[in-house]
């Protein structure tokens, strides 16, 4: 519901500022994921300018509006002034917090010789950074999305032209009404939304679509530069559209096509009421969106990025109830509404399943054994189906290694393979090529391709033994380059599977299963527990059949079968080495006051220098944003942050603001837990596109109420 302003006539200079801010909004949503995703300076320095803008745009508005006592035509006259009062304070509050820590700033990060330079002069109590750039440049960055957030909960609430036309009619046939219901004639039309808002949705959604659209092209064509213009410093692939990493583009999608799916409800619910649902298809504009909710849907699957596949999933999931309960009374809209999603959802998996397949079961190959030095004994069982094709280099199929970054050729590693058709060999590596022992042994059952065959290599007291389905083998010893017999105890402290100098085994010659033990079993219980005819089986059969090996007791240090969709495989390999940044991460904050926190932006710095890395292709992020958050801010600023976020969830089921369907904006906020469920394992909200998407939502979300009028 709209209400009246204490005066009539809007100042020209009101009304051009106005139109100023819908014009320059749209215009930084466009800009801000296609310059390069804003990863470049510049394209964050122009965001920036763009909030500067935007914010005193605003106070401008706020100026007139005291100056002359006009008051916009709002809906339903604002929201709760506490709230308004609230997101207010917090704001200000983590300005000045970004602000005293670059003032007060403790030290600056020397890069080049990765070490912290302390300055003089600093107050510890108050906040205070540890790396000065890098504050000043993220205390920028928030100023200006400060400006964004305001201008933009403010324009939304200003009825547009349109809107105003209507109370200027209603009141003329009606001069005791205090305010309009949009529609035609007395009769409110649901499932209506406010025209700013449907503007702003519309640019998200066309937006967000070209993303997609853009992005799968690129993920096929595989281009050595962002969008095929600009080379990245480091990285030379695994690009996303504008987004140099897939990741945070299947994150910026699956951020965008929740609140077009709202803004397409809208739409079909509102042309089933009044009967005209084939129109849809026909003659409205509308028609379009189902298309971008496709491309949209698919895209993150198509990326290949695992924790963006796994959120669209979860959002799909998620967004199947709230289409239910909205549009329960029309099948109609049912059908449109549930077959773009179900389409959407079937055409990425189909067109990324095997890359999909591939990254899920392929990429996780080192696994932490937890064991710390050298095993005096061990066992490795392992079983896999015999390879068709052969390069010029051994299939390794297992090994152990010191390190989860190289397994061939490293010292104290260890490697079990086939070296040719019917060739079994194990190669210890003592120091780097110095000292190498190789084991073979020849049986034709290795060299029958497809067939499953099963593994099992001991190791005690300086003594290797092999079985094969069951049956022991002896090995022989090839002539050694350092002259010894047998080698000594290998480094276990990862476990590599389907990973070698001849590539994976895991893929295309699947390995079904690799299990270690810290002790070697007797011959009677291998040859008892081993499947000793096992037959080529399916893949559903080896992830959830009986694994007998995994039963023994004590039980074995890891059991991994990589053709189980098992999320807890995934943590025992450190979730592609992201586990052991989040271990880096910890460790560094205990150097830093919990409260206070290292300083807002100065944690890549800071990381390079905790770890004396040099390489510029390496990590500069925690992979978890609210850890990085905890970092860099402190626990008092970090609950700042999330204090806004409460306050903009919590904004909706206040009375006052945008008069909006409560479907609309649920699916909204499914789109910011999908992203916030996204940020422990990647630096989704590190990335300004990101960001500024989330910022943009948060006060939509802000601006809202689902108890303003509208039901649906």
């Amino acid at each position: 519901m709209l209400t009246h302003s204490h005066r009539s006539s809007e100042p020209a200079w009101h009304r051009r500022i106005d139109r100023a801010t819908g014009v320059l909004l749209p215009g930084l949503m466009l800009f801000s994921p296609w310059a390069f995703g804003s990863w470049p300076g510049w394209s964050i320095w122009t965001m920036n300018l763009g909030g500067y803008l935007l914010g005193l745009l605003f106070l401008i508005k706020l100026g007139i509006r005291h100056h002359t006592g006009f008051e916009p035509i709002r809906w339903n006259g604002g929201q709760s002034a506490g709230l308004q009062y609230g997101l207010g304070l917090l704001t200000v509050a983590l300005l000045l917090w970004c602000f005293t820590s670059a003032v007060n700033a403790r030290a600056v990060v020397d890069l080049e010789s990765l070490r912290v330079v302390e300055n003089r002069g600093w107050i510890d109590w108050l906040p205070h950074s540890h790396d000065r750039p890098a504050t000043w440049f993220a205390f920028w960055q928030y100023l200006g999305l400060a400006g964004v957030f305001w201008a933009l909960r403010d324009w939304l609430a200003i009825a547009s032209v349109q809107e105003r036309r209507r109370l200027k009619a209603d009141a003329r046939a009606r001069p005791d009404s205090g305010g309009i219901r949009v529609g035609s004639g007395d009769a409110w039309v649901p499932h209506r939304l406010p025209h700013r808002l449907r503007r702003l949705l519309w640019v998200i959604s066309l937006n967000g679509a070209a993303v997609a659209l853009i992005g799968m092209v690129s993920t096929f064509d595989n281009p050595s530069k962002v969008l095929w213009l600009m080379p990245h410093e480091v990285r030379e692939g695994g690009f996303f559209g504008p987004f140099y990493y897939r990741n945070v583009g299947a994150a910026f999608v699956n951020l965008s096509w929740p609140p077009c799916l709202g803004l397409w409800l809208t739409y079909c619910l509102r042309a089933a009421l009044i009967g005209r649902a084939g129109e849809l298809v026909g003659r409205s504009p509308s028609a379009i969106l189902p298309i971008c909710l496709i491309t949209m849907i698919a895209a993150p699957f198509v990326s290949s990025s695992r924790g963006g596949s796994i959120v669209a999933l979860v959002l799909l999931i998620g967004c199947l109830p709230v289409l239910i309960l909205s549009i329960r009374a029309s099948r109609v809209a049912l059908i449109m509404a549930g077959l773009t999603v179900m389409v959407g959802g079937c055409l990425g998996v189909w067109l990324a399943w095997e890359p999909l397949n591939r990254r899920f079961s392929q990429e996780f190959i080192a696994y932490p054994t937890g064991i710390v030095g050298r095993l005096d004994e061990f066992m490795i069982r392992s079983k896999f189906r015999v390879p068709s094709a052969w390069g010029t280099q051994a299939a390794t199929f297992t090994g152990l290694s010191g390190s989860s970054e190289a397994l061939w050729n490293t010292a104290g590693s260890m490697t079990l393979s086939l070296r040719r058709p019917g060739v079994f060999e194990a190669r210890f590596v003592e120091t780097n090529r110095n000292r190498v022992l190789t084991l073979t042994v020849t049986n034709g059952l290795l060299a029958e391709a497809g067939r499953t065959v099963e593994v099992v290599f001991a190791h005690r007291a300086g003594e290797s033994a092999l079985h094969l389905n069951g049956e022991r083998l002896e090995l022989h010893p090839a002539k050694s380059k350092a002259g010894f017999d047998w080698p000594e105890t290998p480094a276990s402290a990862f476990l590599w599977v389907g990973r070698g100098a001849g590539g994976s085994m895991k893929f295309n010659d699947r390995i079904d299963a690799v299990t270690l033990f810290d002790r070697v079993l007797p011959d009677s219980v291998i040859h008892g527990v081993a499947d000793r005819a096992p037959a080529p089986d399916s893949i559903f059969a080896t992830a959830l059949g009986r694994d007998r090996w995994a039963e023994l007791e004590p039980k074995p240090r890891l059991n991994i079968r990589p053709y189980r969709f098992s999320p807890s495989q995934w943590v025992a390999a450190g979730l592609g080495g992201r586990v052991s940044l989040h271990e880096w991460s910890r460790q560094m904050m205990a150097g830093y006051p919990s409260a206070l926190g290292s300083g807002p932006g100065t944690f890549a710095g800071l990381f390079k220098v905790f770890r004396q890395d040099q390489d510029p292709g390496s990590d500069w992020f925690a992979h978890n944003d609210f850890l990085e958050t905890r970092i860099t801010f402190g626990w008092i600023g970090a609950v700042m942050i999330y204090g806004v976020l409460l306050i903009c969830l919590v904004a909706v089921f206040w009375r006052g603001g945008l008069p909006v369907p409560g479907y609309c904006v649920v699916l909204v906020v499914l789109g910011l837990v999908g992203s916030l469920l996204h940020a422990p394992f990647d630096w989704v909200f590190q990335t300004h596109a990101l960001l500024f998407l989330g910022v943009i939502l948060c006060g939509l979300v802000a601006g809202s109420s689902i108890r303003s009028g509208t039901r649906g």
